[in-house]
């Protein structure tokens, strides 16, 4: 998975609110999130409500992310 440049710059962002940071992180990996909902979930409608779970949970970890220093693609 290419990682964007920036991440860390995007975490940050996107925990301050920033939607289109939100939106960058969800560009980078979204598809990729989904991708491993529907090999778990084989119906799409199940694998895209749980990807929107994971990037939810996500985002309200971002702050921790943030000060941590972590990936966001981990």
């Amino acid at each position: 998975m290419r990682v964007p440049s920036g991440e860390s710059e995007l975490v940050r962002a996107g925990a301050a609110g920033d939607p289109a940071a939100l939106a960058a992180l969800w560009e980078a990996y979204g598809a990729r999130v989904f991708a491993f909902c529907r090999r778990v979930l084989v119906p799409g409608e199940a694998a895209a409500d749980a990807a929107q779970d994971a990037f939810l949970l996500a985002h309200a970890r971002l702050g921790s992310l943030a000060r941590t220093g972590e990936s966001f693609g981990v």
